[in-house]
């Protein structure tokens, strides 16, 4: 793929507008790609998981540590791909495992984003922060219970303890909050085990069975209220 190609399919997915205000944050379900602008080869190669690339223009003193414009890494590059081979390389290149890029998230964050869990565990063993979070509060936790990757769910759970089960981003919103409007019961499950509140209140009011409730998922809505999610107003107030 050439520069010009890349940053031509970049421009086509930068958003005209910004998204509609919701309940919680929303992160984006298709694998995204980095910001334009200061591509070196190091970061297309990682981005495309060109193993035998990278191990060249490494040895040929390409810096591990080289970001875009928008603050991504080649590590953000290859765990956004699900490139183990390439994040090991530049692992044992002394790349920073928990760069930050200019919106904030790490290359673990979209590591779990994706359900790479064997990239996860990689970055975890090399010191990756577990609930580093974004700009926005948004954790790798958030990311995977949202796109229902239980594996990841439990593997950040492992490594930040049960702690991480109730931490909330900048809209008080919690993994649970994430997993229960899109619906995946077995993430809403894990989370609960590991003692998320069922009932805790987004900044906009909006607990976890408002959600499910929404946007249609019985299942969740059913763990939720089984869980003790309803709250004291779970029916409402009869008045008259």
């Amino acid at each position: 793929m050439s520069e010009t190609t890349c940053v031509g399919e970049l421009r086509a997915l930068v958003p005209s507008s910004p998204p509609p205000t919701r309940p919680l944050t929303t992160l984006p379900l298709s694998l995204p790609l980095p910001p334009q602008g200061g591509w070196t080869p190091l970061l297309l190669c990682a981005r495309e998981g060109h193993l035998a690339v990278a191990q060249a223009l490494l040895r040929s003193g390409a810096h591990a540590n080289a970001t875009s414009n928008g603050g991504w890494s080649a590590l953000h590059c290859s765990a956004v791909g699900g490139h183990l081979p390439v994040v090991q390389e530049l692992l044992d290149a002394r790349a920073n495992v928990n760069a930050v890029s200019a919106e904030g998230d790490t290359p673990l964050y979209w590591a779990c984003h994706g359900g790479h869990t064997e990239i996860a565990q990689a970055l975890l063993l090399a010191g990756a922060t577990p609930l580093a979070a974004t700009g926005s509060g948004v954790t790798p936790l958030h990311a995977a219970a949202q796109n229902g990757h239980l594996d990841a769910v439990l593997q950040l759970l492992g490594a930040a303890g049960n702690r991480a089960a109730d931490v909330c981003d900048k809209g008080a919103s919690t993994p649970l909050h994430f997993a229960a409007a899109h619906g995946h019961d077995q993430v809403v499950s894990a989370l609960l085990a590991a003692g998320a509140s069922p009932s805790a209140l987004s900044n906009t009011g909006f607990t976890p069975l408002n959600l499910a409730s929404e946007n249609g998922h019985v299942d969740v809505a059913k763990l939720l209220l089984d869980a003790g999610g309803g709250g004291e107003n779970v029916f409402g107030v009869c008045c008259g």
